[in-house]
């Protein structure tokens, strides 16, 4: 299972920010207070609805604004998926099988007065 994609919407220092990862090594690189740590602040945010910086959720939401948003897509392992085509005398037979990876998402709004 890994963290495909994450949008961000008014959380920290990103007024908006869209990611997609590998399933293998990610690496995040840039000068200082470029946003890496509030990056892995939002995938820790999304994975356990807690901060690991603060307690305020207030302190989350992006200055001035009154909320935020982050959205994860998460892929888990893939599965054979079956399907079947219906034939001209209206039976149902299996077509080829082909790889669905299952996908979940998930998302969080921080309000700066709710309660954790």
């Amino acid at each position: 299972m890994y963290l495909q994609s994450l949008e961000l919407s008014n959380f920290r220092s990103f007024p908006t920010g869209r990611f997609e990862f590998s399933p293998e090594v990610n690496i995040f690189y840039g000068p200082n207070a470029s946003g890496k740590t509030n990056l892995l602040e939002a995938i820790y945010m999304l994975s356990s609805l807690r901060s690991f910086r603060t307690h305020l959720l207030r302190d989350m939401i992006r200055w001035e604004d009154s909320q935020a948003y982050i959205r994860g897509v998460i892929q888990t392992r893939t599965r054979r998926h079956s399907s079947y085509g219906e034939t001209e005398k209206g039976k149902y037979l299996p077509e080829e099988n082909e790889e669905r990876p299952p996908v979940k998402k998930i998302a969080v709004r921080i309000e700066p007065h709710a309660r954790v």
